[in-house]
């Protein structure tokens, strides 16, 4: 008898429901924010972003010890011709019309739970519930369907570490999804921006 396998699908961070006992996402439950022109790295669906400081543009996450506010869901822009692109993901070093803003979406509600895959062999383990760990961003996004390849980092998982990005709340509860390899969890933003000690944009 062959053994089931999870699928390896990562695809970013997509928002599944509210934390504290909440309903699921309504497709409009998102904040509207802002990309520099030519921002000169790729911006997938699902990707974690968070403000630069300058107005409400947004600028991508890297793993570890940093802030995030929640992943990108799309944006809309007027290319360099005049023509109005609405997109899943941001191209790198997009030239935008000279004067005009590129609206961007993300999921920013610090009490939503995450959709993600965890990275690594052994993947997530029933003891892991709870535990604190940061991005793996190893898997590059797909130009194709917009989404990203980030995934949780199974090699950062622990019982005691405040200082990384990511909180599991659970393993989701899907009939192809099972503890192990390219398991999907639930997870929340442990260092989320809006909770953080900062300066409100």
């Amino acid at each position: 008898m062959t053994s089931f396998n999870n699928p390896n699908s990562p695809t970013g961070f997509t928002p599944i429901k509210q934390g504290r006992g909440g309903g699921v996402i309504r497709p409009n439950n998102y904040s509207d924010y802002s990309i520099a022109g030519a921002y000169g790295t790729n911006i997938f669906r699902g990707d974690l972003v968070v403000p630069t400081g300058t107005g409400t543009n947004l600028a991508i996450v890297a793993s570890g010890d940093n802030l995030s506010i929640g992943p990108f869901k799309g944006c809309n822009f007027v290319d360099s011709s005049s023509q109005t692109q609405f997109k899943p993901y941001w191209p790198a070093s997009q030239a935008v019309l000279t004067g005009s803003v590129v609206e961007a979406s993300v999921f920013d509600d610090p009490d939503t739970l995450f959709d993600c895959q965890v990275s690594g062999t052994a993947g997530l383990v029933s003891t892991n519930i709870g535990n604190t760990c940061n991005i793996n961003t190893s898997v590059a996004g797909n130009t194709t369907t917009g989404n990203s390849g980030e995934q949780a980092d199974q090699g950062t998982l622990s019982s005691s570490s405040t200082t990384q990005q990511l909180q599991v709340q659970a393993l989701r509860a899907l009939s192809n999804n099972a503890y192990g390899q390219y398991a999907r969890a639930a997870v929340s933003i442990y260092l989320h921006y809006r909770n953080a000690a900062v300066t409100a944009f």
